[in-house]
């Protein structure tokens, strides 16, 4: 089993596509909410997204991979990893 990451949607929509369903994807970094629905959905070997920061983008994966799942319920499951705010300041964005 091999792991390969990226940083950029798009990148990572065509590296999926083109390399061996083998690989476990990894997207790291921040995730825009336009692009999470369509991720999840378009990458069956989508292993894990780091990190999320809102409760909209992990709903939007969610409705993704439940997408996937209806046509290819084979595919694994998604996971997530939820980035806390520990140090008080709200984001500056949401």
């Amino acid at each position: 089993m091999r792991a390969d990451g990226s940083l950029n949607t798009i990148e990572l929509l065509e590296k999926a596509a083109s390399l061996p369903i083998t690989i476990n994807w990894h997207f790291i970094g921040a995730l825009q909410t336009n692009k999470c629905k369509h991720l999840a959905e378009k990458i069956p070997n989508l292993w894990a997204v780091e990190s999320v920061d809102a409760v909209k983008k992990a709903d939007a994966l969610e409705k993704g991979r439940a997408a996937l799942l209806s046509t290819s319920p084979s595919s694994p499951k998604l996971r997530v990893y939820v980035q806390v705010n520990t140090s008080g300041p709200p984001p500056l964005y949401k």
